[in-house]
């Protein structure tokens, strides 16, 4: 049946805002769908299934048993089964076993707890693990190049509040056979730090607060097969309550945190090179944030989750999600496993043809033709397409017809790696029939 084309404006514009003058050409942050609760002090871990698991935390009264899922592909929030023993200012850590451990925290079990639980994401089900050696609370942990989890940091409060002290050891947990073990002290011994694991397999803790510095700009790195810590250079600007990830460049990410501002609330984000041990900055979180989880999620990307967050000088417990793409460059060439095709206008589809050979004037390579990969999350026609400097694929505006056919502004990026759709910012004005380029910054256009 005929239909004629909708009216559309034609206007172009940048996929994202533009950046500071300092910071052209590097990847911003976008804001996602928010958490369903708002609260600080929590644990966060991506899963063995690429979605982002958070636990506990508090808004100033009983530590959260609150756990929670984000899918990225559908930027969607879920409610899982919920944490066996409510804490907050715990730690979180992906065991080689694929299961999720949550560690230490404040709350019923006490001010500094022992308690450790395994989360398995496969069945939705919690099970108890080895307590650890000594409670501690504001802690962080990693797993190291060993397959060990890393209790680093935090501090351990007796019976008696008055004689809370910094953990100066470190203890090491195997999944293996359920126990601990020590491994060398902490050089500099910190609570509310950050502790993450580094693309070399070493374990990086930063920032904090220590017996001589509030707030901490140490930086100290462990070395899992000789047993050793090492400093680094410190954080250009100092931080506690902060966190920390890794990005796909093999940068360790230092994001907010509290420190010297007008509220003491940092926006901060450092990022730190292993190779040249050098810290330089990175775009700033949307808003300030402290007592905030960071993880690494799929293709690079980090994302800050909730925390206690400023808004016009107006600080609270917040339920804000934002990513940061970063990926050096093109994704690996599409490794897709064929699947059942979704409704034909939300259809994608990739080549599976072999890398084309010098070929005789006039001739075509020929392959095995196309395949099925993810369908768009929501059907549309008439839409642009473009190739990011992320290696994603944006799918951007179009129209969506139910009754009456519209025109979106919705834009959604494939991840070629993990066959999968993320939403990403909305264009500024919806459109159709429109093309899309990449600029010279990989931004498409």
């Amino acid at each position: 049946m005929y239909r004629p084309f909708l009216l559309c404006c034609v206007v172009l514009s940048l996929l994202v805002a533009a950046p500071p003058a300092w910071a052209q050409g590097m990847p911003q942050w976008i804001t996602l769908a928010p958490a369903p609760t708002s609260r600080y002090a929590l644990a966060a871990a991506t899963g063995p299934d690429g979605r982002i698991y958070t636990f506990g935390g508090y808004i100033g009264g009983p530590a959260y048993a609150a756990a929670e899922v984000y899918t990225p592909w559908a930027n969607t929030w879920t409610a899982v089964s919920p944490l066996p023993t409510a804490r907050s200012a715990l730690a979180a850590a992906v065991g080689p076993d694929r299961r999720i451990y949550v560690l230490g925290g404040t709350g019923p079990c006490g001010s500094s707890c022992p308690t450790v639980e395994a989360y398995n994401t496969a069945t939705n089900s919690w099970a108890s693990a080895a307590s650890l050696p000594v409670g501690r609370t504001e802690l962080g942990a990693a797993v190291g190049a060993d397959g060990r989890i890393y209790a680093v940091g935090g501090v351990s409060c007796p019976p008696t509040p008055a004689a809370c002290a910094n953990v100066v050891g470190v203890d090491a947990y195997a999944p293996v056979t359920n126990t601990w073990s020590p491994a060398a002290p902490l050089p500099t011994p910190r609570n509310d730090l950050a502790v993450v694991a580094g693309a070399d397999g070493r374990i990086y803790a930063i920032g904090g607060i220590g017996d001589a510095c509030s707030p901490c700009s140490t930086v100290e790195v462990y070395t899992p097969a000789t047993n050793s810590w090492a400093e680094a250079t410190p954080l250009p600007l100092a931080a506690f309550s902060l966190a920390a990830a890794l990005g796909a460049d093999g940068h360790i990410y230092a994001i907010g945190g509290s420190g010297n501002s007008p509220t003491g609330f940092l926006d901060t984000v450092q990022s730190y090179d292993p190779v040249s041990n050098r810290w330089s900055m990175r775009p700033s979180l949307p808003q300030p944030d402290q007592g905030l989880a960071a993880t690494s999620g799929p293709s690079g990307t980090i994302y800050a989750i909730a925390g206690a967050a400023c808004v016009n000088n107006v600080c609270g417990a917040t339920n804000a999600l934002h990513a940061l793409f970063t990926s050096p460059g093109r994704s690996p060439a599409p490794q897709v496993t064929p699947r059942s095709p979704g409704p034909r206008v939300a259809a994608a589809q990739v080549t599976s043809r072999p890398p084309a050979a010098r070929l005789p004037a006039g001739q075509v390579a020929a392959g095995p033709g196309w395949q099925d990969v993810a369908p768009l999350p929501a059907a549309r026609t008439n839409l642009a397409a473009a190739t990011g400097g992320d290696g994603r694929i944006y799918a951007a505006g179009g129209e969506v017809c139910g009754s009456v056919c519209a025109a979106t502004a919705t834009v959604a990026a494939y991840d070629s790696a993990h066959d999968q759709w993320m939403s990403a910012p909305a264009m500024p004005t919806a459109r159709c029939t429109r093309s899309a380029a990449a600029n010279s910054t990989g931004a498409p256009r």
